[in-house]
């Protein structure tokens, strides 16, 4: 994780509905959470996905059915500065696989820290991405569950990437479709929204060469599905740096997007 570019911090947490860390020789198949995850730590970093945390290894024909949520639980307040947070895995290494693994659960991020170095990352599939996804002319790459980040407290020039598949990645995206709702609400009156990103497949993209987001579905309907939805309210003003797409909300570096 240092060496990707995030905090290097000594609270570190990596949890996942079946397994926290899988390792590089590790596969986690055939598996499905029905049990909902509630998260309530401070670490400066984690990992948060609905089968895996970390990923380094292979996971495939994996499915979460849960409600999965970080932020406040009565009238306790916790918050991550650096959350990955997945409906399946929250952070999917370089040279991971991932394939056939589907989504129907609800996330929702309801705190995070107030902090320099803050970075939020959250997608209906995985959270934070650095290898090369596919999910074929089937689109066997699904998320049908509402990404919802929820907050009226006082964050400023914070960086939110947000997307209904893939929440940030550093590699290429293709064959994978999104019919949840993607929903950045800013509740707060009186508070600056900043680098906000927002896509119905990936909320932002960078690459050291062009990347290829292709063959991606955004697929609308009732009850909001498809919708990409950047609700921010007026009150002090001077909002800046935010970006909402169907498909790709913001691409720092190429992005040859197609079919």
């Amino acid at each position: 994780i240092k060496d990707q570019g995030r905090e290097d911090q000594a609270r570190r947490i990596w949890t996942g509905g079946i397994v926290g860390v899988n390792r590089a020789d590790g596969v986690v198949t055939g598996c499905l959470n029905n049990a909902a995850l509630v998260h309530r730590s401070n670490p400066r970093l984690q990992c948060f996905g609905g089968i895996v945390g970390n990923n380094l290894g292979t996971v495939t024909t994996c499915a979460n059915a849960a409600a999965l949520s970080m932020g406040t639980s009565g009238t306790g307040s916790y918050s991550a500065r650096c959350p990955n947070f997945g409906g399946i895995i929250g952070e999917n290494a370089k040279g991971a696989v991932v394939s056939d693994v589907h989504n129907t659960g609800d996330l929702l991020i309801s705190r995070t820290e107030n902090t320099t170095g803050t970075e939020v990352r959250f997608g209906g599939v995985i959270g934070t991405n650095y290898a090369a996804i596919d999910g074929g002319a089937s689109k066997n790459i699904t998320n049908s569950g509402q990404v919802y980040y929820n907050t009226n407290i006082t964050n400023q020039a914070i960086k939110y990437s947000l997307g209904g598949i893939v929440g940030y990645s550093e590699a290429s995206i293709s064959g994978v479709a999104n019919s949840g709702y993607v929903l950045f609400n800013w509740a707060s009156d009186a508070n600056i929204a900043s680098l906000v990103h927002l896509g119905g497949v990936v909320g932002y993209m960078k690459g050291a060469a062009e990347l290829e987001l292709s063959g991606c579905d955004n697929i609308g309907g009732a009850s909001n599905a498809g919708e990409v939805n950047l609700a921010v309210k007026g009150g002090k003003g001077g909002h800046t740096g935010n970006y909402a797409g169907g498909i790709l909300g913001y691409g720092e570096t190429a992005v040859a997007i197609s079919n």
